[in-house]
């Protein structure tokens, strides 16, 4: 699927500039007259007025001129992850009533030379009636391959026009910009199965739900304030525990995925950020963790699990189960969605104040992925997770050990800090990939 974006111009010549040659037409005039001047020789007087001329004509020519053009810019595919590559294409179409003159044309890019290489744009046959006729379109194509995560804009179109003597060129701008959203790269972590269960048994919900018998299709524990006559008796007996009807019956088995988006968390944080469209990065470290959430996210929300993931720094990411319109979506348009979101989150700035001081009121396994968190950011991910139900920390280690001793003698390391809470952890080094990453949380977690 492609997406496109379209934008018409219909005016004369835009920014018209001299060449080379035309300004070496000025000087020359420019020299000619002074020497006819200093000499009293009539000859040079006229070459300085015809070399004049020359360049005024070409101004009128180019003034006179009228560009009608139409341009569609698509990416092949829409999305595309660091590395891979999508394939931009350019429709221009002349809407004039009269044959376009022979132009050049280039598409801007936030990276590299900033443009693409200059092409020939055809002359295009005169647009008349309603449709466009053979011969007024003309189709061009080119690679991107984006070297960071971001969303980057991509254009204008500059169509370029000369006069006949190569003295003057005119530039219009066309198809404005078009967002292309450059995602984190997803690494398959399928093969390595993590059982997970959630303190309160909603994992184990799930299991009879899928395997179980009628009697236990909606059913849950007990929970104080429950309603006597919503008791399921039968069920109660088959697991010696009381049991009832569910409201509604939950389809997934929860997760939650915790990430920290704030810059004091960060040690090697850009001081100059990069505005929206920059393909430089603010961190390095924040780069990893999230191509690492962009995997576990994928992974597991494909695996059947739903997936909620929640910044430090205030909510910019959509869920893989939740589409940007707010609706639970399921399959390759969720993850899309998900990625999407990824390729536009940002540090926040260190004195945010926004933790929503969660209280989680379901029972779900927590992951959270950090580098150098804050102790408020620590206390806010600590406090998602509910006693008795598995909270796994990835904690991103940048520095010798001793170093950050060195800068904070009297915190608790943030191993330590989770350990305390009732956490497992594992550290992960900068080169460490996902699957790597994936490999040591099953062999925590079955090692508990």
């Amino acid at each position: 699927m492609a997406s496109s974006k379209k934008a018409a111009t219909r005016t004369a010549t835009g920014k018209t500039t001299l060449t080379v040659r035309g300004r070496l037409f000025v000087a020359a005039s420019i020299g000619f007259l002074v020497a006819a001047f200093a000499l009293g020789n009539t000859v040079l007087l006229l070459a300085s007025f015809l070399t004049a001329t020359l360049v005024i004509i070409g101004r009128l020519l180019m003034r006179a001129r009228t560009l009608e053009l139409d341009a569609v810019r698509t990416f092949n595919p829409p999305n595309v992850a660091v590395g891979d590559t999508t394939r931009a294409t350019l429709v221009i179409t002349n809407r004039a009533r009269s044959k376009s003159a022979t132009a050049r044309w280039q598409d801007g890019i936030p990276w590299g030379k900033r443009r693409t290489e200059m092409r020939v744009l055809p002359a295009l046959t005169a647009h008349t009636g309603r449709y466009a006729n053979s011969g007024t379109s003309a189709r061009f194509s080119y690679e991107l391959t984006p070297p960071r995560r971001g969303v980057f804009e991509i254009g204008p179109l500059s169509v370029v026009t000369g006069d006949p003597f190569g003295l003057v060129v005119g530039t219009v701008s066309l198809a404005g910009t078009h967002s292309l959203f450059v995602t984190p790269p997803v690494v398959d972590l399928s093969g390595n199965g993590m059982p997970l269960e959630a303190g309160d048994g909603s994992s184990r919900v799930i299991q009879r739900s899928t395997s179980g018998s009628d009697d236990d299709l909606m059913t849950r524990e007990y929970r104080r304030g429950d309603a006597l006559r919503r008791v399921h008796w039968r069920a109660s007996a088959r697991y010696g525990e009381l049991m009832v009807r569910q409201e509604e019956q939950r389809s997934r088995p929860e997760v939650r995925l915790l990430f920290d988006t704030r810059g004091d968390g960060y040690r090697d944080v850009s001081t100059d950020a990069p505005n929206r469209s920059s393909p430089q990065i603010e961190s390095e470290s924040f780069e990893w963790v999230v191509r690492l959430v962009a995997s576990l996210g994928v992974h597991l929300e494909a695996s059947g699990f739903s997936v909620a993931t929640i910044e430090s720094g205030g909510q910019q990411v959509s869920s893989p189960a939740v589409s940007f319109r707010g609706s639970t979506a399921t399959g390759d348009h969720s993850s899309a969605a998900f990625l999407e979101s990824l390729a536009g989150v940002r540090l926040v700035r260190d004195d945010f104040d926004g933790f929503d001081h969660y209280q989680p009121d379901t029972a779900a396994p927590v992951f959270a992925v950090l580098c150098q968190p804050s102790d408020a950011t620590i206390d806010w991910a600590i406090a998602h997770r509910r006693a008795f139900e598995p909270g796994i920390a990835v904690i991103l280690q940048t520095g010798l050990p001793m170093m950050r001793d060195l800068l904070n003698p009297e915190a608790l390391s943030t191993r330590a800090q989770f350990e305390a809470a009732g956490w497992q952890c594992i550290e992960a080094e900068p080169n460490s990939s996902a699957a790597d990453v994936w490999a040591e949380l099953t062999a925590v977690h079955d090692g508990r």
